[in-house]
């Protein structure tokens, strides 16, 4: 059984040769590492190159900057895997991920899930399992894995609340995603793992979950994910219109219409916190107002605020939607302005490793010691 670890990188010069010893350093088995560089302007692609001639089962390939969907097609069509497990150029994979892939996959899965775990910078690792042993999910089951891959809150089952979204901690059978012509849209900027695997779960006749760490998350608290993006809105728009457009003809039922109202809410909230609200924007009050009254007015947003199962909605989620469905905007910029300050400070916290030290007075304050 061959795997390949395809690994997209993209400027990742920091992080790379971390990523690569991680797969390098694996027990014994029968895999090839494909690394697909999007055109990096940094040395990433120097250091590709260098590994590519020390190990023989590292092929490197260089292409113009196409977007991580393009690199991950790229990975599918040249894979000379049986599986394929997609890692992003700054993350890596413990010790003895091979063998535990070794040991679950079979011709019988289309795919297979593992835990994962997240560290920031250098410090404190989280785990994240899924709470019950390894399972085999089968028709009704699946379903319930699609809903936690559109949105995770109340509702979603203990085994699939903690798998990762993304096309990473999985494992695709390459001849099942050649057959049923399964790519990734490039077309998309955000969520393309998203829809991707919705469709590959709706063609899934079994999936195995398994309760094993494999994959290590590198949480970058200087990622895009905080910082100001002027064009998100059009990314967002694009998204949902996308996944509403699937869902209409997928196999999954109705109540999916249902989880796209609650991704949608977070797809708003995104849109205020990394754009029309967020510090940085230079646009003056009245012109946020504008872009926040057209956001408000628009179809995917109406449906969602008016549609959305609160009850669904994750603890987290629901102090920000009771906001932003009075649609008043000195009250909602108010309310990410604070947000802003607020998650610099747990930022700050994690980088110097604060919050790992203040932990235990925290516990205890917790516990009314």
């Amino acid at each position: 059984m061959k795997v390949t670890f395809g690994v997209a990188v993209y400027n990742v010069s920091q992080y790379l040769e971390a990523c690569v010893e991680s797969i390098l350093c694996q027990d014994g088995g029968d895999f090839e590492i494909l690394i697909i560089d999007d055109g990096s302007t940094d040395q990433s692609g120097t250091i590709c190159d260098r590994y590519a001639q020390k190990d023989m089962r590292i092929r490197v390939i260089h292409q113009e900057n196409r977007g991580i969907s393009a690199v991950r097609n790229r990975i599918i069509e040249e894979a000379e895997g049986e599986w394929i497990s997609f890692i992003d150029g700054d993350d890596k994979i413990v010790e003895d991920a091979y063998r535990r892939m070794e040991k679950n996959l079979s011709d019988s899965f289309e795919m297979v899930y593992f835990d994962w775990q997240t560290f920031v910078y250098d410090h404190a690792v989280s785990a994240y399992t899924n709470g019950s042993p390894s399972v085999i999910l089968e028709n009704n089951a699946i379903v319930q894995l699609a809903f936690a891959t559109l949105y995770k809150g109340n509702g979603v089952p203990a085994f699939a609340n903690k798998t990762l979204r993304s096309v990473c901690a999985k494992a695709y059978r390459r001849s099942f995603l050649i057959e049923s012509h399964l790519r990734l849209a490039e077309d998309l900027a955000y969520g393309e793992d998203i829809l991707f695997n919705l469709q590959c779960l709706s063609k899934c006749g079994r999936v195995k979950l398994i309760q094993e760490p494999f994959y290590l998350y590198r949480q970058n608290l200087n990622s895009a994910v905080h910082k100001y993006n002027p064009g998100i809105i059009k990314q967002y728009t694009n998204l949902s219109q996308k996944l509403s457009a699937y869902l209409k003809t997928n196999p999954f039922g109705q109540d999916m219409e249902k989880r796209l109202n609650l991704e949608s809410i977070t797809y708003i909230m995104y849109v205020l916190k990394l754009d029309i609200c967020h510090k940085e924007n230079p646009k003056s009050k009245a012109d946020r107002k504008k872009a926040f009254d057209q956001l408000m007015q628009s179809r995917w947003c109406i449906n969602a605020i008016e549609n959305a199962d609160v009850t669904l909605l994750a603890k987290k989620d629901r102090r920000a939607y009771a906001v932003i469905k009075k649609k008043n905007f000195n009250a909602v910029n108010r309310f990410y302005q604070r947000k802003y300050w607020w998650d610099r400070m747990k930022r700050f916290a994690n980088k110097t490793g604060i919050s790992k030290r203040l932990k235990p007075l925290y516990d205890q304050l917790k516990r009314g010691i």
